[in-house]
């Protein structure tokens, strides 16, 4: 075991160890994979989030941002988000609060927005269009587009612009009501009907049912209606939409924020939180959640050092409730970092094979022994990524911290390849052999570059090289 433990963990640091990889099993070479790919795992994800409080902290604009919105004593917006559940007690008059169409709360470029409706309920008064698909763009409303023959229609592609209005459904419930009458109506021989849509009609009617009960007051039922007048007047919009059954002002919101080319802002809705900002060293850091570890409350006549706190609080929360999803990104990422890993893998064993039989060294391995010998080198080099990864969060953008990781993980293994035909380079030079000899294991008198400690010099070119099998 001791002889198995000096090859595993000194391998990288002395060629003779390594050498021994040659007549060791390949299980040494499946562990050394499987651990350098968890030590990059751990590294990238233990970087972002330790680095996290250091990005924050190092945020002094951003954090005057919200603390003028959420702790300024006589101005602030109470908040409170118990068990998942949002609240906002915004001022008199308003339901929302959007910073990039009127300009309150906004400070040094960073925006925010509050909004605590239902998301997936409050719709988007958008406008919807089709383009000619023949080079020249020509726009036309969808209307326009419904009035053309069948065999035109395939000409155009469908699209829509937000407009960040919000829809008052109870204005057109009739339009909405009287298209659904005629998607309800059941076709027979005499009166065909191409609109006819089982699911919608039962869905209509239910929703009709509801209303006349009680169960439902009536601009639910007009929100309901319209998300169901969507569904069937327009094309298919999962592509466009995917928080709401029709347009929803949340998409309105990401998709604003997403051209704002600052990357400035603070955003509360009632399913989640998105937070932007630049940290310390000039980091730019972006997450968003939901509420499932939040528990706050922010009230008017709380000190600001306690508003300040809770707002803090608020944050990490919601940073801290998406460990579980950033740890399945950086999985995903370093499953698709495999293949180049083997790639560089293959290419450092190589290069190991093909440089000690060019140079007729005394040391020659096969591919399948430099293989083993490029793996004794796994280790130590996913080693060196963790520290890499975990130092690169602190002055890198996520994206770049894992490319440079990479990078570095693979740069270590072919460094420590060259450096061994080096080595063996300069032994079977200095053992006066020319490569007589064919693939022996002939150590130099001289210590090795990589040696932890020196070590007496002896006449014998031909040391005891027996190793035990792991």
């Amino acid at each position: 075991m001791k002889d198995w433990l000096k090859f595993y963990f000194l391998s990288f640091f002395r060629n003779k160890y390594a050498k021994e990889a040659d007549n060791r099993r390949a299980l040494n070479l499946l562990l050394s994979a499987v651990l350098s790919i968890v030590l990059i795992f751990c590294g990238l994800l233990l970087g972002y989030t330790a680095s996290f409080d250091a990005h924050y902290g190092g945020a002094a604009e951003f954090r005057q941002f919200v603390y003028s919105a959420f702790a300024e004593e006589g101005s602030r917006i109470p908040v409170k988000i118990k068990n998942g559940v949002f609240e906002a007690d915004l001022p008199s008059g308003l339901d929302h609060i959007d910073s990039y169409v009127t300009g309150d709360y906004v400070y040094k470029d960073h925006k925010l927005i509050v909004d605590p409706r239902d998301v997936s309920m409050t719709f988007d008064d958008f406008s919807a269009y089709c383009v000619k698909n023949d080079g020249k763009n020509e726009k036309i409303s969808y209307d326009e587009w419904r009035g053309l023959d069948k065999s035109e229609r395939g000409n155009y592609s469908f699209g829509i612009d937000y407009s960040g209005v919000t829809l008052d459904t109870l204005v057109k419930l009739n339009d909405y009501e009287d298209w659904l009458d005629i998607v309800s109506r059941v076709p027979t021989d005499d009166e065909p009907n191409e609109h006819y849509d089982k699911t919608i009609a039962q869905a209509y009617a239910t929703a009709l049912e509801k209303l006349a009960s009680g169960e439902i007051d009536e601009r639910h039922y007009a929100n309901v209606v319209y998300a169901q007048y969507v569904q069937t007047y327009y094309p298919d919009m999962s592509r466009i939409e995917s928080f709401g059954a029709a347009p929803t002002i949340k998409t309105y919101y990401m998709r604003t924020v997403n051209n704002d080319k600052t990357r400035k802002y603070f955003i509360l809705l009632e399913d989640m939180c998105a937070v932007s900002f630049v940290g310390a060293n000039g980091v730019k850091l972006y997450f968003d959640g939901g509420y499932s570890d939040v528990d706050v409350e922010i009230t008017s006549d709380m000190s600001r050092a306690n508003a300040e706190k809770q707002v803090d609080k608020l944050i990490d929360g919601v940073f801290s409730g998406e460990t579980s999803t950033n740890a399945a990104v950086y999985l995903m990422n370093v499953v698709m970092l495999f293949p180049w890993l083997l790639i560089a893998f293959i290419f450092c064993a190589f290069l190991i094979m093909l440089l000690c039989k060019l140079l007729k060294l005394d040391y020659r391995p096969k591919m399948g022994g430099a293989c083993k010998i490029v793996g004794s080198f796994l280790f130590i080099s996913g080693v060196v990524a963790f520290l890499l990864a975990i130092i690169l969060s602190y002055v890198c953008v996520r994206a770049e911290a894992y490319m440079y990781t990479a990078i570095g993980f693979g740069a270590a293994v072919l460094a420590r390849s060259i450096v061994f035909v080096i080595i063996e380079f300069i032994k079977t030079r200095r053992n006066g052999t020319n490569g007589d000899t064919d693939g022996g294991d002939q150590a130099s008198a001289d210590p090795d570059v990589f040696e932890l400690a020196d070590k007496p010099k002896t006449n014998n070119p031909y040391p005891n090289t027996e190793t035990n099998n792991a």
